[in-house]
């Protein structure tokens, strides 16, 4: 499901790097506004992990975990409201961590004719 999200938004999410991203705006606000959704929550991490990476000239898997701890710290009253646990959060993130990397890399700088197929992705996997 993420890879798809990023696929789909390319093109989108490059100029809004900064902190006026409205994805991130609009789950921020409703994780705020006590909506608890645990897809939510984790999209939101994963959104802030994924923005992490594009401003890495590298992105490698070890920074983006380590990252991810401190976004998880970060959120952990978010965790609770959810009843997410911790370590289940982590695994989620540190397992999708990966595909993000693989993204960045195949598709970031590449020429749009010359990027692979979402076929040549999975195959990655």
């Amino acid at each position: 499901m993420t890879i798809i999200f990023l696929l789909y938004t390319q093109t989108y999410y490059f100029p809004g790097l900064g902190f006026n991203c409205p994805r991130r705006a609009v789950l921020d606000e409703r994780l705020r506004g006590g909506e608890t959704s645990t897809a939510a929550l984790t999209g939101t991490l994963l959104h802030q992990i994924f923005q992490a990476g594009l401003l890495r000239e590298n992105p490698t898997i070890e920074p983006l975990q380590e990252f991810a701890k401190s976004v998880i710290q970060k959120n952990i009253q978010g965790m609770y409201a959810c009843e997410v646990q911790e370590k289940d959060m982590c695994e989620t993130l540190n397992n999708t961590i990966p595909m993000i990397c693989n993204w960045i890399k195949y598709f970031r700088d590449s020429q749009i004719s010359n990027a692979p197929t979402v076929d040549k992705l999975n195959e990655l996997k």
